[in-house]
């Protein structure tokens, strides 16, 4: 038996010669530029061949890759992809150690050492470049990817990635250090995710800030940092100038980063219009069991509760098949959202793989309604490796549909997530907690709801004989609020440095002109090594004509050319090293040493076949929103398999109602059932009538969402919160006075006796309910404030004095919330 680093594979033990990983981030405003290195020692009798996979950012680019053992180093260049094959194969051949770093898709790459010779350690360093992303709160988000979900990849497709299960600890470890740098001052430096030593401001005026990783880290999660800058939301740009070489290329230009922040969302009011389809898509594969799950369906009610009334909505659960709630999108309504509860809570992490395609076909089947824009919200771990065929699909429809992506957990392909909403003209976001979750999806669809900034163009006031060339081309609209990136290339005869140049962002909001400006200038620059920005923008002129569905043999070529200019990898480019050192060739058979991958606690192993077999999960079924719905509301549901037979006669059956709630298997259903499992080709949609008159039982007493004992059935888990939440009725009011009382722990004689003259009890309630949640739940208003504002529309149709009501509910809530808040 081997001693030591040791994994299994095929029934055997292996040597595992990867022993650590260290990892340097500089954060330098909104880029970042990361160092990592990983150390190989091979304690085998025999050359080895280790390889290694590892996840990064989609808008990352890798630009340097070296290997040294002992007093040797061999640093890599990028080579047209099939040329760094032939050059990596060719010098192990030879007996020559030799290295290669390619791009496997959009987010995962591929580290190869090969001829690593007995009793050898190897240093292997590699360096990329990132853009970063900004939170709802402005604080700069940092991520380093450490785990890598395995992919659903569709029948016939083959996977062979190497993991590890994650109950076993990974056998190499982790250093990481971040430096923040800010001209404008950093508040503070902190993760989510992790525990970090002390914050050290090292220059005055906290404009420089280091980090570091506290204690041994466990491979199943991603490392998260946030940094927050002094300002935040304001439009500003890097610039960054040329290389000073003699002839014209593109590392020889000057380069600019825009970043703009069209519209205020905090200040601008969301429309209460009725108009627009929302149809969310839910991930509920054997990969989201656990805590994903639960996160998302308690997401997804508070989903629900936001919609305003009058909208059309639907809900789709997918896996290896789908199911979706109704048969086309419904009205929004008190009983529709009482069947989407009720289909809420029988959802499980139980459908078997990731199949993105077949929901969003049957969506985009569906004809569109003019007078309700539709907006697609898809909520997904993401193990699929067919992204292009997801990313294609949704592109062919981004006319009518505008698209919202987002990644729960970790490991998460970025490259979906982000060309999905960027296709689909919608927004990304990756979220790793529940509260996380919930706060950026009802970020989400408070933008979706937001007016767009409609016609967006960019002007520019440069020097003479200065032009321009910008990355990527701005969208149709963009959303109010959000963060715009855009490179430029500024290329002809500038003037010396420094110059001056501005950037005019216009756009409509409302029918209004608005406008966005950039006053920026182009400094000389003594670092002439560090081309951060040049390096990020070949990154996004390499990387947009894959997503657009592949590039021609021009666009390819341009793309080669660029890549090796610039020194990074792309899907077309490699980097290759061999040492030519004369040292004797080694003759002995190089054996392969694949390093397993770390994957999180809540991924599953994919095995040739078309599902996922579980891996030691732990099995959170139920938070504190499903605990509050109790027992299942029964409803008739649509589904879809490729693989189940239906015929004509059980799809007639599924029309009438049963009395005892349907079972569903994931190939067939039972005769008489109200689910129907049924071929697309064979059989063509049916709505179901829904039964919308429903109960529950608690021993003999029947109960419904609206009793009086509903409240008490939860656990204390169940906030307060969410039991209000969850009490509101479609149309913003709250009903029942005596479920109101039972939520905020008063008595019902105390509300009842402080309630103005005349004023009915469910517009008092409501009046409750909404001071209650300015004065409690101020905390988490980003969770509450749309169906906060769906109420105080309905109170303003009351024909009420809000500010007699809202006096008198202070009184009896011992609180002071102003009139104008609700």
């Amino acid at each position: 038996m081997h001693r030591g680093l040791v994994y299994h594979h095929e029934h055997e033990e292996r040597v595992v010669p990867l022993r650590s990983v260290a990892v340097k981030a500089l954060v330098q405003g909104f880029v970042a530029d990361v160092v990592a290195s990983m150390i190989y020692h091979n304690k085998e009798a025999f050359p080895v061949e280790p390889s290694y996979f590892f996840p990064l950012n989609d808008n990352s680019a890798v630009h340097a890759f070296c290997a040294r053992v002992g007093d040797r180093e061999i640093v890599a260049a990028v080579k047209e992809k099939s040329e760094a094959v032939e050059e990596y194969d060719d010098a192990i051949a030879k007996g020559h150690m030799a290295a290669q770093l390619s791009q496997q898709c959009g987010d995962v790459f591929h580290c190869v050492l090969g001829n690593l010779g007995a009793g050898e350690e190897a240093e292997v360093t590699l360096e990329f470049v990132s853009e970063l992303d900004v939170g709802p709160d402005g604080a700069v988000r940092f991520c380093l990817p450490t785990v890598l979900n395995p992919r659903y990849s569709p029948q016939g497709s083959m996977i062979t990635w190497e993991y590890l299960a994650p109950s076993q600890n990974v056998p190499y470890t982790l250093s990481f250090t971040l430096t923040a740098e800010n001209p404008g001052g950093i508040l503070d430096v902190s993760s989510p995710s992790d525990l970090l030593g002390p914050v050290a401001f090292t220059e005055p005026g906290k404009t420089s800030a280091q980090v570091s990783l506290e204690g041994d880290f466990r491979f199943d999660h991603d490392i998260e940092v946030l940094i927050s800058y002094e300002q935040k939301h304001q439009p500003f740009a890097l610039v960054e100038p040329g290389l000073p070489v003699a002839e014209v290329s593109f590392l020889a230009d000057t380069v600019a980063m825009l970043n703009f922040f069209p519209g205020d969302m905090e200040q601008t009011a969301v429309p209460t219009s009725e108009h627009g389809e929302f149809i969310f898509i839910i991930d509920c594969s054997g990969s989201m069991r656990g805590q994903p799950i639960a996160s998302a369906k308690e997401t997804l009610i508070l989903l629900i509760k936001s919609l305003p009334m009058g909208c059309l909505f639907n809900i789709y659960r997918f896996g290896t098949r789908y199911i979706s709630l109704f048969g086309e999108s419904t009205p929004y309504n008190q009983q529709t959202i009482e069947a989407a509860l009720a289909h809420v809570k029988r959802a499980d992490a139980d459908m078997g793989g990731t199949n993105i395609l077949e929901p969003l076909a049957d969506i985009y089947r569906q004809p569109c309604k003019p007078e309700h824009p539709r907006k697609l919200f898809l909520l997904t771990d993401e193990m699929v490796m067919n992204t292009e065929g997801v990313i294609q699909k949704v592109k062919n429809h981004s006319m009518d549909h505008r698209c919202f992506a987002f990644g729960i957990g970790q490991g998460v392909s970025t490259q979906l997530i982000k060309e999905v909403a960027r296709v689909g003209n919608g927004l990304s976001e990756f979220v790793t907690s529940s509260d996380q979750l919930q706060a950026k999806v009802l970020r989400m669809l408070k933008c979706a709801m937001q007016p767009l900034l409609g016609n967006p163009q960019l002007e520019w006031s440069l020097p003479p004989g200065v032009t321009v060339t910008v990355v990527p081309t701005l969208p149709r609209s963009i959303f109010m609020g959000q963060k715009m990136i855009v490179y430029a290339q500024f290329t002809g005869t500038p003037p010396a440095a420094p110059w001056q140049g501005e950037a005019l962002l216009k756009y409509s909001l409302c029918g209004k002109p608005a406008e966005n400006r950039i006053v920026f200038t182009c400094e000389p620059d003594d670092r002439k090594d560090q081309l951060v920005l040049h390096r990020l923008m070949a990154k996004a002129l390499t990387r947009h004509p894959r997503a657009a569905g592949g590039p021609s043999d021009d666009a390819r070529q341009s793309a080669v050319a660029l890549s090796i200019e610039a020194g990074i990898v792309s899907p077309y480019t490699a980097f290759v090293a061999v040492d030519n050192s004369p040292r004797p060739p080694i003759a002995d058979p190089m054996q392969a040493r694949p390093v397993p991958l770390p994957y999180p606690r809540s991924a599953m192993v994919y095995h040739a076949t078309r599902d996922f077999m579980p891996v030691d999960f732990s099995h959170h079924r139920h938070g504190p929103w499903m605990d509050f719905l109790d027992k299942s509301l029964w409803y008739n549901a649509r589904v879809t398999s490729p693989d189940a037979d239906c015929d004509s006669a059980s799809c007639s059956q599924t029309s009438s109602s049963t009395s005892e709630p349907s079972s569903m298997t994931s190939r067939q259903a039972s005769p008489g059932s109200e689910l129907c499992l049924k071929r697309r080709k064979s059989c063509m949609p049916r709505i179901s009538s829904l039964s919308l008159e429903k109960r529950y039982r608690t021993g003999s007493q029947e109960m419904s969402p609206t009793s009086p004992s509903w409240c008490s059935i939860t656990r204390p888990a169940c906030t307060q919160m969410d039991q209000l939440v969850y009490l509101q009725q479609a149309d913003g009011s709250w009903k029942s006075l005596e479920q109101l009382a039972a939520v905020v722990q008063m008595p019902l004689e105390n509300l009842q006796s402080e309630a103005p003259k005349g004023m009915a009890s469910e517009v008092w309630a409501t009046v409750l309910a909404l001071v209650w949640l300015q004065s409690e739940a101020a905390e988490q208003k980003l969770k509450w404030d749309l169906l906060a504002r769906k109420a105080s529309l309905w109170l303003s149709q009351q024909g009420i004095d809000k500010s007699v009501a809202v006096e008198a509910a202070n009184r009896v809530l011992g609180s002071t919330v102003k009139s104008s808040d609700i």
